[in-house]
């Protein structure tokens, strides 16, 4: 798992902004990160509801304490149910022990 949403907001002419944390990737590089994130998300609702999403951008940002703060771009899907703090997020890319 990548992170569990913690928030999501529109971004005007970008798109939804999905962000959450995961203190396991906090010692890793933007480059690894962003590697394992890959070209798009599975996101999974609490339902066990599934959806991809293409990852349009990638935002990671290192707070003053080194933690790291994930923001994936996913454009405007037209179906954003699963989208909802407490869903989980993946690669949807395989993934192999390299990347952690």
């Amino acid at each position: 798992m990548l992170f569990e949403i913690s928030g999501y907001f529109e971004v005007k002419n970008k798109g939804i902004v999905i962000g959450g944390v995961n203190p396991e990737l906090d010692n890793l590089s933007y480059g690894k990160i962003k590697e394992m994130i890959g070209e798009s998300v599975l996101v999974i609702d609490s339902e066990d509801n599934e959806q991809v999403f293409e990852a349009v951008s990638i935002q990671i940002s290192t707070s003053i304490i080194n933690k790291k703060n994930i923001g994936i771009c996913i454009g405007f899907p037209r179906n954003i149910g699963v989208i909802k703090n407490g869903s989980k997020v993946y690669s949807n890319g395989p993934l192999t022990t390299q990347n952690y």
